[in-house]
């Protein structure tokens, strides 16, 4: 793709005013399972998971299948910034194992939202306070707590 064939511009004179380079780009969207193949390190895995990123059932897939989760920490970083995933990057890890992060974040998620629905449940009227704090496997004291740091539109 050239830079002129990236530019929205109307005014075909003022493209003469543009240096007409070209430039390599990488659309992971368009990039078959083959294509994967063919890199060599980590960006496999990197460009993999972007590839994916959207559809949770193919990037599951994906995680599951590749043997070389276990990528390199700035890897995983590019991950979390282009992806907005939420990975734990421990400060001086050197190797990150992408699918345990990923699943960890999933669960956690899901305790968040399992949560989030027993507050609802209290704050309705259906379930006790004290029946929710042992479903949570917490204290009375520990789920007021965490009710008050529920805000209703967050339930």
């Amino acid at each position: 793709m050239s830079l002129h064939e990236m530019m929205a511009v109307k005014n075909k004179n003022l493209l003469n005013f543009v240096q007409d380079y070209q430039i390599h780009l990488i659309d992971p969207a368009k990039l078959s399972a083959e294509d994967l193949e063919r890199f060599s390190s980590s960006l496999r895995e990197v460009i993999g998971y972007i590839k994916y990123s959207k559809d949770k059932k193919r990037l599951s897939e994906f995680l599951t299948d590749n043997p070389r989760m276990l990528i390199e920490a700035n890897a995983a970083r590019v991950i979390k910034a282009v992806t907005n995933t939420p990975l734990d990057i421990p400060e001086g890890a050197e190797v990150i194992d992408v699918c345990k992060a990923v699943e960890e974040m999933m669960n956690e998620s899901e305790e968040r939202g399992e949560l989030r629905m027993l507050v609802q449940l209290v704050r309705d009227g259906d379930l006790k306070l004290e029946r929710a704090a042992e479903k949570a496997k917490m204290t009375v004291e520990q789920f007021e707590k965490v009710m008050e740091n529920t805000p209703l539109q967050a339930v």
